[in-house]
C-alpha cells in the first residue's frame, strides 16, 4: 500500500486518498517506465506532485510561472553565447595553429554550427502559451500498424515488414476557446486511467509536450 497521495501528498491509509480521492495505487499502465523519485528511487505515476513512498515534493517546471519560464529562457540564452564563442574561437584558432587548414574551412563549418544552435535555441525557447480545457469523450480505435523487424530481411536484403494489432487510446477535448482535439497514444492507456469526462486538461502550444491535469480535485 502506497504511503503517500501522488496528487495532494496526503498520507493514506487505503487506495483511495481521503482527502482528494486519488487512486493512490494505479495500474501499472500509469508509471512512468524510466522516471523515479530522486529522494528513494520509488516508480512515479503520470503527473505526480509527490512521491507515493517518502513523500518527497517534486519542484515541477510549469511555463506559465513567469519566474521559471525566465530562468529557463536565460539558460537557454547563456549556453547559446557559450557554445556560440566556442565555435567561433574553433573556428579562428585552429586556422592559425595549423597550416594546413584555412579560414576558407573553418568558418563555414561554424557558421552551419551557428545555424544549427541559433534555430536549436529557437525552437526551445518557452513561450508559456497555453490553452485550457474539458474532456468530453475517451474512447480506443483498433488499428493495424505496419512494423520493420529490426533483426529479419528477406534474401535479398530487404527489411521485413509486419502487421501488427494495435489499440489506440483517444482523448478527445474541448478547448475553452472553442475548438475540439482529439489527442492519441498508441498502446497507452494512462490518459483513460487517470482522466475522466469533465476533468479540466492545460495544454503547453510552444513545444506541444507539457500537458497538465486541472481537475475537479484541485
Amino acid at each position: 500500500m502506497k504511503k503517500y497521495c501522488y496528487w495532494c501528498g496526503s498520507p493514506v491509509k487505503d487506495k483511495y486518498c481521503e482527502n482528494c480521492g486519488t487512486d493512490v495505487d494505479p495500474p501499472q499502465d500509469v508509471y512512468f517506465l524510466d522516471e523515479e523519485c530522486g529522494e528513494c528511487n520509488a516508480r512515479l505515476p503520470r503527473w505526480a506532485y509527490y512521491c507515493t513512498e517518502c513523500g518527497y515534493k517534486f519542484t515541477l517546471y510549469d511555463p506559465t510561472d513567469s519566474g521559471t519560464k525566465a530562468r529557463y529562457n536565460k539558460s537557454l540564452r547563456s549556453g547559446l553565447i557559450f557554445w556560440s564563442a566556442i565555435f567561433i574561437l574553433i573556428a579562428v584558432i585552429v586556422p592559425i595553429a595549423s597550416e594546413t587548414i584555412a579560414f576558407k574551412h573553418t568558418l563555414p563549418v561554424a557558421a552551419v554550427l551557428l545555424i544549427i544552435l541559433w534555430g536549436i535555441t529557437l525552437t526551445r525557447t518557452e513561450r508559456g502559451h497555453f490553452i485550457d480545457g474539458t474532456v468530453t469523450e475517451l474512447f480506443t480505435r483498433d488499428e493495424i500498424h505496419r512494423e520493420r523487424s529490426l533483426s529479419e530481411t528477406t534474401i535479398t536484403g530487404r527489411p521485413v515488414y509486419y502487421e501488427v494489432p494495435v489499440t489506440v487510446y483517444c482523448t478527445r477535448i474541448r478547448w475553452d476557446n472553442g475548438k475540439e482535439e482529439v489527442l492519441e497514444k498508441d498502446c497507452n492507456a494512462a490518459d483513460h486511467i487517470q482522466l475522466a469526462v469533465g476533468d479540466r486538461m492545460r495544454y503547453f502550444t510552444a513545444r506541444r509536450k507539457y500537458q497538465k491535469l486541472m481537475s475537479g480535485r484541485i
